[in-house]
This record gives structure tokens, C-alpha cells and sequence, in this order.
């Protein structure tokens, strides 16, 4: 740490930190990690109940003492973590401060006095280098407020363009990869290894005095294994177990036809419960400045750790010059992990049983992090075989790419992930080995056009239409549907004009595509362009004798007639992914690709939730709870909300309303708020729903974990 000591100006001793005491020494585990928690937003109170030292936070009566209280016994063993339970909350509440200023939107001389200023003002700063140290490692910020003595800007910007983004990077990487970038040479990659060791550093990092968003983009590449695309199975549903269910109108068709449901009437009060048995409004206080919900963390992703939630455009402080920012919250409210993230967010999956999250960003880069919000993947989705050997088929442009990828969704073990591509579904893992790929059947309705050959050739023929083609065996007809492509922009007369042979080798070409695939020549190009047709409709005439049928028909391409897939996810406790098209139809396929059931609700679900004993779809009107194949409960929804899914229940998390039910979908209670719901958890001391500035306790609420 004596690095950072310099270039603050500042001489500060360096004392060595003791180790942390393990959990198992203070007894109880839980008991540790709970207090733990506890005491990093609340003061910690020691107290004799029944003749017994307890800790926790005094309640505001002796009713709520009684049956609420957050109140653990202190045993013998447990008594001694009280300082190390103090240290540990100052140690990281010093690394916070520092996180932020390192992260925040200052100038650089203004953050270099703030960093001073904070340092000055924390005479334990120095004991907690190890942890500033391993923070650094993985910032991805760092060559944007921080740069290495030996090294110009010149330096570092070429350093962080080569893929070294953070220490760690460097750290890492060995000698000649750090070498072959332009400027560095033995002597300052001597400097460079010199200033990276422990936390010792020689005090070679300087304060970076350019401007904090001067650094390019870092090019992220593929982390596939896999040089050709994985194989797509194409789903048959008429194999599947189908299961019907009531359709899920638009909203729109609700207002039409005046079926809307009645609203939940505006509360009066701050807090209001409505609808529940046992339910009790234990207290309501203000919000302390520091702990308020900001509202810039504006999407909110409930999982079984707790729950996450996303600033996706850098509007809070924890997001600093970064254009979005994260941040997680455990089950009991208490503040766990944050971070900036340094891309934007275009599409965005969580699992709400898993362990982190996943997102998109609009340059096609897939970014994934855990439940401390620890990078864990990047990779190039543009540069994956399988949405290469999409764009050709389908002639879709860099530029347009984005809008075709829909969905992305990460397993609850964090182990693979899936991504989608208009109606394509593939599955890989995080080593980047190609797992599996299905694709849904074009919406119904639609056929592809083709028309039979009366061509046949001999096995010779057959040979020399392959040479015509560049084609030999063995070939699938997605091969001889792109070579035909490839080889029409070639020869076409229209397009080779000046081509004297160009009509002889375009007839070439479709009659050995023809003899190839047994379809006519006149809709070859058709079918290598996968065309599709859907009748509109269909009249009959008769005069006379004679019958006279005249029929409208639609003609489009591929992308028009697909079943695109609008949202995913995985099972909270296997492999299985649930995919669901535009139209309704919803298909379950195994851990291995293998197609299990579809379900047909006729919308698309924003949320899908599979515990494993029961499945929850919600569309914007309808919520569904199924198990297997039977619908336990069907609600109807009044506006867009999230289901935060727990081990005894679930919770339908609206603007102003929130509402427990059992699993099955019985009705426990409501309560109604007067501004928006910022967060709902469970703590011991009972449910706790929190507004902008207010929080409310709320007693006789059925645990939510076991």
C-alpha cells in the first residue's frame, strides 16, 4: 500500500493486518455470517434478554421484542468475534470510500484532493492494503484513474487497446505478449514488473492526469472452442406433449373489449395492508439519507441470493464514469456487493433462482458476473460460428445484427449459458464448448415453397453438379444453400452485365441445383432463399361446368415467417431451458437439447420461473402457475411487475402494490403503498417493503426461507 501512501503526498506506517479469524471459531456459521451482515448498516447493540447476552437491533416495542426481534444468543465461543465483527464492517466500509471516489465522475486533480482528503481522514487506510490491492487487480477502470510511473499515456492507452484492461491482465500475462505492444520495451517492462509487486508497488503508480473517458473501447473476442456451428435441431411440436392453456390477451385487447380488472385502489396511507390474515404493520420510520434506495438503480432482478439491481445508464454514483452499474443486496436487505460496469446494457437475463447475471451489450458482446458482481465471462457473440453462419443466411448487416439477438440467459450454477438468434436457440459453456442448438418451427400458417422436379440424373450427373456447385459429399442443404447464394451473386446476368457467359453458367447452376435437391428450377432461388408462403385467402366460382378457384398468397423471406424467440431462461435446479416464441408457444428442452413439452398461452412471457415443483409464466395480463402439465392457478395482473420467487412463496412486485402468495397461488395479503416500491426482503424481525424515503416492518408474514 505504500504506493498509493506516495502519490497521495502522504506518510502513513504500514502495519502488517492480522488474519481473519475463521467462521468456524466463533461457532455458528450462520449465526457469524447474519451478524456480520447486520452490522454493516446497523449499529450493534448487546443486551440482556432472560438472563442471556444477545445482539441484534432493538425493536420499537416489547411486543415486536418479543416476537420480531432480530436477537441472537452470544455463546461462549461467540463472544469473541465481537471485535473482529467491528473490524470487519470499518474495513469494509473504508474500501467502499475509497471504491467510490476511485469510480466517481471527478476530474482527475479533484479525485486525486478526494483521495487525499479520504485517506488523511482514515488513520486505518494503510491496514487494509491487501484488500485495496485485490480490488485494483480486477478494476476494469484502472488505466483511466491510475497509471504505472515508467509508463506515458501513450503507454497505457496502448496497453489497455492490447487487451491488458487491468493489473490483473498484467499480472498475468507473460513477458513477450507484453513485449509485442509498440513502446514497451525490457527496461519498462522491468518497471512495469517491479511496480506490480504484492502491494508493495516501489510506489511506481502515479495518479492518470488524462481525462476519465479518454481510453477506447477494448476489443472483446469469441471464448469459443468451436470453429464450426453447432447443428439446430429443428423442434417438431406435433412429438411434444402439448399443453393448451387459456390464451393471455394483449392489453390492449383487455381495454377493447372492457374486461380490464379492477385496479387496486390507491393507498392513503404510507403503508396499508389489505387482504391479509395475521398480518401486521409493525412500525414505519424514515430512511436515513445514506441508506435510501437510488433511484437511478431503476430495473430490478429479485434472485435467491437477495436481489440485484441495474443503473443501465450510469446515473448513480456507484456507475461513476461507467455507463452502468450494479448492485446486490442479500436476503435481508443488507448491501453485499456493487460495481461499475464498463459497457452498456442491451439485454440483460437473471435467474430468479441463480447466482448472478448476464447481459448484452449493443456492440454483441456477452458480459456475465456473479453474485458479487465479479466479471466471470466476456465474449463476442458477433464472432460465435453460429451467429456467422446466421448473418450469411439470413444477409443480416453488423449494424442490424443487434436487433436479432433477443435473449441471453445464464444456468443457476453458472456453468453455461444460451443465446438466441431470431428463432435459434444455442447452448454453450462458460469454457466455450458448443453444447447444443434448436430452432423453433416457423409460425403457423406459413409453408416454404418448393415444387417437385421431374430431373434425375445418374450418380455421374450427381457428381458433375457438385463441381458445378463447389460442393462434394458428403453436403447438407444448408451447405448447398449458401454455395448456390455465393455462386448467383457471381454469375447472374443482372448483376454481371458485363459476363457474356454469365446466363450459360447461371442455367448451369440452377439445373445442378435442380438435379441436387428434386426441386423445380423455377423456385430454386426461392428455396436457397428460403421463401415462405401463407394463403390470406381463398374464393370459388363456378360457370357453367366448370369450378374456378382464386386464392391470395403472401410471399416473404425467412425472418419474416420465423417464430422469433422473445424470451428464455434456465430451471432454478437443473439444465433445462424454457424458450418462447412471438406466437405463444413455449417450449421446455432438457439440459441435453433434447425437446420435452411446449405449452401454447398465445403471448409472450416476460418472466419465466421454473423451481423445479412449479412453473410461473408472466405476460403483461396473466399469471400462470403450473405443475407439469396441469394449471394450478391462472391471476390476472394489472399492470407490469416481477415475481420475486422464494422457498415458501412468491411475490408479485408492482409500482405501488405487493402482493405474497403461497406457492400454489393462494393469496397470503397485500400491501398497498402510497409512492413506488423501491425493494421488498425478509429479515427475522419480519417482511420489510421500503418507498423512496420510507420503510415499513411488517409482522405475521410466513417466512419466506426455511
Amino acid at each position: 500500500m505504500r504506493w498509493l501512501m506516495k502519490i497521495l503526498g502522504l506518510d502513513v506506517e504500514e502495519k502488517p493486518s492480522a488474519p481473519a479469524q475463521s467462521a468456524a471459531e466463533f461457532g455458528s456459521q450462520r449465526t457469524y455470517e447474519f451478524i456480520a451482515n447486520l452490522s454493516m448498516n446497523t449499529p450493534l447493540k448487546y443486551l440482556e434478554v432472560d438472563g442471556k447476552r444477545v445482539i441484534g437491533r432493538k425493536p420499537k416495542s416489547k411486543a415486536a421484542e418479543q416476537s420480531y426481534g432480530i436477537w441472537i444468543e452470544i455463546g461462549p465461543k461467540d463472544r469473541q468475534m465481537e471485535a473482529s465483527i467491528k473490524e470487519t464492517s470499518e474495513r469494509r466500509q473504508i474500501l467502499m470510500g475509497f471504491r467510490r471516489i476511485v469510480e466517481s465522475k471527478l476530474k482527475p486533480p479533484e479525485r486525486l484532493k478526494s483521495l487525499q482528503e479520504f485517506v488523511a481522514g482514515n488513520a486505518e487506510f494503510s491496514r487494509i492494503g491487501e484488500e485495496i490491492d485485490n480490488w485494483l487487480d480486477g478494476y476494469a477502470g484502472f488505466w483511466d484513474v491510475f497509471n504505472i510511473g515508467c509508463l506515458s499515456t501513450g503507454d497505457s492507452r496502448r496497453l489497455y487497446e492490447a487487451g491488458f484492461e487491468n493489473r490483473q491482465a498484467l499480472k498475468r500475462a507473460p513477458d513477450d505478449a507484453i513485449l509485442k505492444v509498440k513502446g514497451i520495451g525490457a527496461k519498462k517492462l522491468a518497471g512495469i514488473r517491479e511496480a506490480l509487486k504484492s502491494h508493495t508497488f516501489t510506489m511506481a503508480i502515479t495518479v492518470s492526469d488524462h481525462d476519465t473517458v479518454s481510453m477506447p473501447k477494448r476489443q472483446v473476442k469469441s471464448h469459443r472452442a468451436d470453429r464450426d456451428p453447432l447443428r439446430c435441431r429443428e423442434i417438431n411440436l406435433q412429438s411434444l406433449p402439448y399443453v393448451p392453456l387459456p390464451r393471455a390477451p394483449h392489453r390492449w385487447e383487455e381495454t377493447r373489449e372492457g374486461h380490464t380488472p379492477k385496479p387496486i385502489a390507491v393507498a392513503s396511507k404510507w403503508f396499508e395492508i389489505r387482504d391479509a390474515d395475521g398480518w401486521e404493520l409493525l412500525s414505519v420510520e424514515k430512511i436515513p439519507l445514506d441508506e435510501r434506495p437510488d433511484p437511478a438503480f431503476r430495473r430490478i432482478y429479485p434472485m435467491d441470493t437477495g436481489l440485484i439491481m441495474v443503473d443501465d445508464l450510469g446515473n448513480s454514483e456507484t456507475s461513476g464514469s461507467a455507463p452502468a452499474a450494479a448492485v446486490r443486496f442479500g436476503r435481508e436487505g443488507n448491501r453485499i456487493a456493487d460495481a461499475s460496469l464498463y459497457h452498456d446494457i442491451y439485454r440483460i437475463g437473471v435467474n430468479a433462482l441463480g447466482r448472478g447475471l448476464i447481459a448484452i451489450s449493443r456492440d454483441c458482446v456477452a458480459h456475465a458476473y456473479d453474485d458479487s458482481l465479479i466479471n466471470i465471462l466476456e465474449t463476442s457473440l458477433r464472432d460465435s460460428p453460429e451467429i456467422r453462419a446466421l448473418q450469411q443466411r439470413l444477409e443480416i448487416g453488423v449494424p442490424e445484427l443487434k436487433n436479432h439477438l433477443r435473449c441471453i440467459s445464464m444456468a443457476y450454477d453458472n456453468s453455461r449459458y444460451l443465446f438466441t438468434g431470431v428463432d435459434e436457440a444455442w447452448c454453450v459453456d462458460m469454457e466455450g464448448r458448443g453444447l447444443w442448438g434448436v430452432k423453433l418451427p416457423i409460425k403457423e400458417g406459413w409453408s416454404r415453397v418448393t415444387e417437385p422436379s421431374n430431373t434425375f440424373g445418374t450418380s455421374a450427373d450427381v457428381m458433375r453438379a457438385l463441381e458445378v456447385m463447389n460442393l462434394a459429399l458428403p453436403f447438407t442443404a444448408e451447405d448447398l444453400k449458401q454455395s448456390y447464394r455465393t455462386l448467383a451473386k457471381q454469375w447472374h446476368p443482372d448483376l454481371n452485365p458485363g459476363n457474356p457467359n454469365a446466363e450459360e453458367q447461371m442455367k448451369a447452376l440452377t439445373g445442378a441445383a435442380e438435379l441436387l435437391t428434386g426441386i423445380d428450377s423455377r423456385v430454386i432461388p426461392s428455396y436457397a432463399s428460403a421463401k415462405f408462403m401463407k394463403e390470406l385467402s381463398r374464393q370459388d366460382f363456378s360457370a357453367g361446368n366448370k369450378k374456378l378457384t382464386i386464392t391470395m398468397e403472401m410471399r416473404v423471406g425467412e425472418v419474416q415467417a420465423a417464430d422469433w424467440i422473445y424470451a428464455t431462461n434456465f430451471s432454478g435446479r437443473t439444465h433445462d431451458v424454457f424458450l418462447a416464441g412471438y406466437s405463444g408457444k413455449i417450449v421446455q428442452v432438457n439440459g441435453e437439447g433434447q425437446p420435452v413439452r411446449a405449452y401454447d398461452i398465445g403471448a409472450v412471457p416476460r418472466q419465466i420461473i421454473d423451481t423445479g415443483d412449479y412453473l410461473y409464466l408472466l405476460t403483461d395480463t396473466r399469471l400462470y402457475i403450473l405443475r407439469g402439465d396441469s394449471l394450478v392457478a391462472l391471476m390476472d395482473t394489472l399492470e407490469s411487475g416481477e415475481l420475486l420467487v422464494a422457498q415458501t412463496g412468491f411475490g408479485l412486485l408492482q409500482r405501488k402494490c405487493f402482493q405474497w402468495f403461497r406457492e400454489d397461488g393462494t393469496h397470503h395479503g397485500t400491501i398497498a403503498t402510497k409512492n413506488p416500491i423501491r425493494r421488498v426482503y425478509y429479515t427475522p424481525q419480519g417482511m420489510v417493503v421500503e418507498t423512496r424515503q420510507r420503510r415499513a416492518f411488517i409482522g405475521g408474514v410466513t417466512t419466506w426461507w426455511e
